[in-house]
């Protein structure tokens, strides 16, 4: 048996939740399986018996706090499924937008050990942690002067001295041997710091043989100075450990232990690999839940114009990634180009001999190309991610477009088909339908085709049978303001089944669009004829709510029976321009969409923002559980669709993206309200 992820009813393994601090932790009866959440997650890892469906536990946590954590609980999901701590992992169905993020990563490159227990300590000392992560700092410093002018020389001068298996061994020890020594640092400084330290085993890799503790009680770290230091002294450990040996080894041991401890820390700083460097760079730059907000709505308008703060903290972290990736891949490529000189000919001229010392070298010419390969192929998908793959999705969409419709495939049935169900043409009758479509024409619209001038005469409905449009209009202050997007199947133009009043908007293609165009007459005609239908106005009222949803980037996800009930549970209000919609302060019991028009937004009497048509208001206080941070009025005449709080609710236990969107959207606005308005008092009070 399968499910989604609403549906899917996860079951834990066996274990309990230990309190720790601000989080929790959960561990299972196997005593080197846990994992730290937070604590506000408390109730969703009780819930999570196999009784209940991903849904339903988020509906019992909301009657329970009268509020949600949807963030928290998808990460739960992903951190969870991840580690195997569902029995029934197996019947978790990811949609294509989870699957790359939320799948099981198994690694294959060691073996583990695992000691089968915790090391836990009732006693942690910061102050302890601080000096002995300071001193590891000093002795780092002091151990990169030892860096040698040629390290691969060091290996020249000393592998040529010694048979290849006790050279190979000789690497294999020392790496053993620093790996341990820095885990054992690792184990010490989480004890210190959380009290716990996990996962501690015995592991074996092409490093060689050491001990190994792992990064869960990470998690538990509270202050973002002891994280940092905690990674760059992991990261720069080797060299301390280098800079101690240093007095007890002879200078063969040393020209030994130093290319090991550069190799460590070159590695280490690896930004493909989930390193110590990479974690470092995490914790400074994003936020934990980031990537859980994004990963659905990555390429929203939306919640790019909401939250432009958390925008640029991606984009920042993104150059700083792809730079450092750049760097690191050009080093890596320099360090292969040099071995190649330092012992390609040697290598060479034993393989070509075919005897049985060739072995060893043979090997490490397999090693070399697949270093090379690997090289290589991250320099490849990293320009394919950041240069390519737009372009080429772009272009096979467009290739997709073209082949999907021509203007001669638009015959009756293929428009009949389309319209059919949109609120408007569902009422009518397939004899006056059938009449709507004989005196209606499909027009195809090449890209950057204006559809309607703002200022025309209002005598046709359209109807967008395949592509995507966009929406502006005029600004008040001059130049043209970006209103909505819309995609197939939408209706636009509703507006001349009341009046005929100009235009009040541009539509412009905004890829090869097909559109058809109803005469209101016709409409009209079919109206009268079809004694159902007695008010256009509707249907216009129909049609406004159904493109919202079907434009809305935020709502467009939703499945047709979610905006249904959302259509028939909501309500339409009109504001004039100048009208106050609710005020700071007011209790808040409904979320608004604006369908037309624009509205101000107001922290303590001065505007700090305007929202138009395709957005929404009034969720922090739903999702927050407080009154209203702000007042809004109508900038214009308005048309807003109001939804009360039970059915805002009863629709984002179905859909615990749009929860996590809305949530994260609620989170930045309380955030820039918070931040506004004591400016904004004392600026009144002075």
């Amino acid at each position: 048996m399968t499910s989604n992820l609403e549906s899917f009813k996860p079951k834990l393994r066996a274990g309990r939740v230990v309190p720790q601090g601000s989080r929790i932790i959960f561990e299972t009866d196997n005593p080197y399986n846990q994992v730290v959440l937070p604590m506000v997650l408390a109730d969703f890892v009780l819930l999570c018996s196999g009784q209940f469906s991903v849904r339903e536990i988020v509906e019992k946590i909301y009657k329970k706090q009268r509020a949600v954590p949807f963030k928290s609980i998808l990460m739960a999901i992903h951190v969870l499924h991840q580690g195997g701590f569902f029995e029934n992992g197996e019947d978790l169905v990811l949609s294509s937008d989870l699957r790359s993020w939320m799948e099981t990563k198994k690694n294959r490159w060691n073996i583990s050990w695992r000691f089968g227990q915790r090391i836990v300590s009732e006693k942690r000392s910061p102050t302890t942690y601080y000096a002995a992560t300071l001193v590891t700092l000093i002795a780092s410093l002091f151990g990169l002067q030892l860096f040698p002018a040629s390290p691969l020389g060091l290996i020249e001068n000393w592998i040529y001295e010694l048979d290849k298996f006790e050279a190979i061994g000789r690497l294999l020890l020392a790496s053993s041997i620093i790996l341990s020594v820095k885990y054992v640092l690792r184990g010490w400084q989480l004890l210190l710091l959380t009290g716990k330290a996990y996962n501690v085993s015995l592991r074996l890799s092409f490093c060689g043989l050491y001990l190994h503790v792992g990064n869960e009680a990470n998690d538990l770290f509270e202050n973002r100075l002891y994280t940092t230091m905690f990674y760059v002294s992991q990261i720069l450990m080797p060299w301390a450990f280098t800079f101690a040996a240093s007095f007890f080894v002879s200078s063969g041991t040393l020209e030994l232990l130093l290319p090991v401890t550069i190799a460590l820390t070159f590695w280490d700083t690896n930004p493909f690999v989930k390193s110590d460097g990479l974690r470092l760079i995490q914790s400074l730059m994003l936020s934990n839940d980031r990537d859980v907000a994004s990963w659905h709505f990555e390429s929203n308008q939306l919640i790019d114009s909401i939250s432009p703060e958390q925008r640029r903290q991606d984009l920042d972290f993104a150059r700083i990634c792809a730079i450092w990736g750049a760097v690191w891949l050009l080093v890596s490529f320099t360090i292969l180009h040099e071995s190649a000189i330092h012992f390609g000919p040697s290598v060479l001229r034993k393989i070509t001999s075919l005897s049985p010392a060739s072995i060893i070298p043979a090997l490490g010419l397999i090693f070399w190309l697949a270093a090379l390969f690997m090289v290589v192929q991250a320099l490849i998908e990293t320009v394919a991610a950041t240069l390519v793959r737009p372009y080429s999705r772009k272009l096979t969409d467009r290739l997709r477009r073209l082949r999907k419709h021509g203007r001669n495939e638009w015959d009756a049935g293929a428009v009949h088909t389309k319209i059919e169900g949109l609120p408007l043409f569902s009422h009518f009758h397939e004899k006056q339908l059938s009449m709507i479509i004989a005196n209606s024409e499909v027009v195809e619209h090449p890209p950057g085709i204006t559809i309607i001038r703002q200022g025309d005469p209002s005598r046709e409905l359209f109807v967008l049978l395949d592509g995507e449009i966009e929406v502006f209009r005029s600004g008040r202050h001059g130049g043209d303001e970006w209103v909505t997007e819309l995609v197939a199947v939408s209706v636009f133009g509703e507006a001349a089944l009341v009046d005929e009043l100009p235009r009040t908007a541009r539509v412009v293609s905004k890829s090869r669009a097909f559109v058809l165009r109803v005469p209101v007459q016709i409409l009209r005609q079919a109206a009268e004829e079809a004694k159902s239908i007695r008010y256009l106005e509707d249907f216009r009222n129909a049609i406004l709510v159904n493109q919202f949803f079907a434009s809305s980037p935020v709502f467009r996800s939703l499945s047709p029976e979610s905006i249904d009930f959302l259509s028939r549970r909501g309500s339409l209000e009109y504001f004039d321009r100048g009208q106050t919609v609710f005020s700071q302060g007011d209790i808040g019991d409904s979320l608004y969409l604006i369908l037309r028009g624009s509205v101000n937004v107001a922290v303590h009497q001065t505007s700090i923002k305007d929202l138009s048509q395709g957005n929404f208001f009034g969720e922090i206080s739903l999702i927050a559980n407080i009154p209203r941070t702000a007042s809004i009025l109508a900038l214009e005449p308005s048309v807003l669709f109001k939804i009360s709080a039970d059915s805002f609710w009863e629709v984002l236990v179905q859909h615990i993206d749009l929860g996590v969107f809305i949530e994260t959207v609620s989170e930045s606005r309380l955030r820039e309200d918070l931040e506004i308005a004591p400016l904004m008092k004392t600026g009144s009070d002075s």
